[in-house]
């Protein structure tokens, strides 16, 4: 059994908790209200996403309980709550990479050897770093450990984008929108990183309390990086749909834009929409 004393032991924060007092027992409202928002996505993908598979789903419900799990670490700012964030964080990519390299058609033996090793590795690293991490007294290592990880995500990406010629499903009206999802992915990571560095380097490290890096630094860190899962989870349950044989019924906000906000992929047990079925001469 773990020891309570150490899982309720408290965290020193974020920058936020160096500049403003907590209100009542919230510790950190601002980036507990983004966590909020990143859970509300993951719900979102969740209730919305009609007949999607139970896998994508689940890769919904992964950035659900990342945003639960962050929301109760600013409230109480437990450590037992931030050992936890990395695992959650690191299955979260994982899974994510997982599944988006399961989307190339090639079936020669190299591509069906490193997929299988893909698969082992990713399903077991987020566990095998924090280990590391708890055992060393290291908390660095996951955490690198995930930037790290992120190199074989961009690859992914990078496939899914110049192989778009020959995935998804052809003559979607809104399928240049869906392939911009890649974009929306590397630009919201890039935008989370860079507040994460505003608020952990510039704030914490070099003590530079702006108001600006304190109230938006960890906030905005939070927000992007919800974005950029559920946007790369979102551009995997649109391009699985013809190996399930269903058509990717795609609600957008705003509507007929390539580049997309909000946008929800919900699957047709039809091949053929009937908004694009000919219509039958009198």
């Amino acid at each position: 059994m773990g020891n309570n004393q150490t899982f309720t032991k408290p965290h020193v924060g974020t920058c936020w908790s160096s500049v403003f007092a907590p209100i009542g027992p919230i510790k950190e409202p601002l980036p507990m209200l983004a966590c909020l928002f990143v859970a509300a996505l993951g719900l979102a993908g969740m209730l919305l996403s009609r007949r999607v598979t139970e896998g994508g789903k689940f890769l919904y419900s992964a950035l659900f309980g990342y945003g639960i799990s962050s929301c109760c670490f600013h409230w109480y700012l437990w450590q037992g709550f931030y050992q936890v964030l990395d695992v959650q964080l690191n299955f979260l990519q994982a899974i994510n990479i997982v599944y988006m390299s399961c989307i190339p058609k090639e079936e020669n033996l190299f591509y069906m050897i490193s997929s299988y090793l893909l698969v082992m590795f990713f399903s077991i690293y987020p566990f095998f770093a924090h280990v590391l991490g708890m055992t060393f007294g290291q908390s660095w290592i996951p955490w690198i450990t995930f930037d790290v990880i992120w190199i074989f995500a961009l690859i992914g990406l990078m496939v899914i984008w110049f192989q778009r010629d020959h995935l998804g499903t052809p003559g979607h009206p809104s399928r240049q929108a869906m392939f911009n999802l890649v974009w929306n992915t590397i630009i919201s990571v890039v935008l989370a990183y860079v507040f994460w560095i505003l608020d952990e380097v510039v704030c914490v490290q070099l003590d530079n309390h702006s108001a600006t890096i304190v109230i938006f630094g960890h906030t905005l860190w939070h927000v992007f990086i919800g974005f950029g899962f559920y946007y790369m989870t979102t551009l995997t349950v649109f391009l699985r749909a013809p190996l399930l044989h269903v058509y990717p019924k795609v609600l957008a906000w705003p509507q007929n834009k390539p580049f997309v906000v909000f946008v929800v992929v919900q699957y047709d047990p039809n091949p053929i929409p009937k908004e694009t079925t000919p219509k039958k001469k009198h």
